[in-house]
């Protein structure tokens, strides 16, 4: 540490450099710790301060670094902390989707024994369990192995296990543990309380985003005849607003011609540029001003007026698809 640094600086001008590099968060935390002595003499060495050499913000962050070592025995475990951060930080789907990702990635979940045996290995396993077995191994699997599962179980099984997968949220670990054992396989590091993220909306709409055409179709068939609010949510994932820039001009302009410009105004308050840029591109002139000055009009409007308007365009451009007039995207 830089001595002629150390020395010149008082105990409030370091508190005061401190705060202002770590910022105003943390700031406020750290004053609501000080009585009103401290906090009036860090708020005075910060007013009075107007640039800070930066050797003496080296100093100050040596010795900060220096002393917090010094007086810290663990360091928290990142893994308890994770999930929360993400939950805070994303929203809901997002959040469930990425801890999902990482419970698996990392063997955490109750399945680590398995979820390295080849799919096709893994069906023959599968495929005499009962239903709500296969749908919990299913949803805890990547989607690309789970998809080529459920493409060859049964045609009468397949519905069933989408639509008990969607109705997955939390697995007791003790139901894992069943799992796990019924498929002569041992619990590896399992680090979860009680309970694991898995299945849900997303989750299947992932599984199903890896069939054939025709694969899809049919699963999805059959669970409209189970449920199907249901069906409608799983399309709404399996497509997102940002994916109408992947369609051709072509396509685009097919999609123009069946949505309703109030709907299309509407989605369009969220969307990206490069997507407005795309739908803008393949409108005629004056139907693009029409549409600009339609939006401009409408003002603030609540994220779900925007979310269902975008969801009514989704769902044309998937009837066109299912007619062969676009391709939302590509399959095998």
């Amino acid at each position: 540490m830089d001595k002629e640094a150390k020395n010149q600086l008082s105990g409030p001008e370091k508190a005061a450099i401190l705060c202002l590099v770590l910022g105003e968060d943390v700031m406020t935390k750290v004053f609501g710790k000080m009585d009103d002595k401290e906090v009036k003499e860090i708020s005075n060495a910060m007013n009075a301060m107007r640039g800070v050499p930066l050797k003496n913000l080296q100093s100050v962050m040596e010795e900060f670094v220096d002393q917090t070592l010094a007086n810290t025995t663990a360091i928290h475990d990142g893994s308890a902390i994770t999930p929360g951060f993400l939950q805070k930080s994303l929203e809901e789907d997002r959040a469930s989707g990425l801890i999902r990702q990482l419970a698996i990635a990392q063997g955490v979940g109750g399945l680590d024994s398995i979820k390295n045996i080849p799919a096709a290995s893994l069906l023959n396993v599968l495929e005499h369990e009962h239903p709500q077995t296969i749908a919990v191994v299913l949803s805890l699997l990547p989607s690309s192995k789970s998809s080529s599962i459920l493409a060859k179980l049964r045609p009468e099984m397949q519905a069933d296990i989408v639509a008990r997968i969607v109705k997955l949220n939390k697995i007791p670990l003790r139901i894992i543990e069943d799992i796990d054992r019924e498929l002569g396989k041992k619990i590896q590091n399992v680090k979860v309380d009680k309970q694991v993220e898995a299945g849900g909306v997303r989750s299947a709409a992932e599984m199903i985003n890896e069939l054939s055409r025709d694969q899809e179709e049919q699963v999805l068939q059959g669970l409209s005849k189970i449920d199907p609010e249901m069906t409608t949510e799983i399309i709404k994932k399996q497509f997102v607003f940002e994916d109408l820039k992947k369609l051709e001009d072509r396509e685009i302009q097919t999609l123009l011609k069946d949505v309703d410009m109030h709907d299309l105004a509407v989605s369009m308050k969220m969307a990206s540029a490069q997507v407005k840029s795309r739908i803008m591109k393949n409108m005629s002139g004056r139907a693009a001003d029409i549409l600009k000055e339609e939006i401009d009009l409408m003002g603030n409007l609540s994220v779900q007026d925007v979310e269902d308007s975008q969801a009514v365009i989704l769902m044309t451009a998937k009837r066109l698809e299912e007619e062969g007039r676009l391709v939302l995207r590509k399959r095998k």
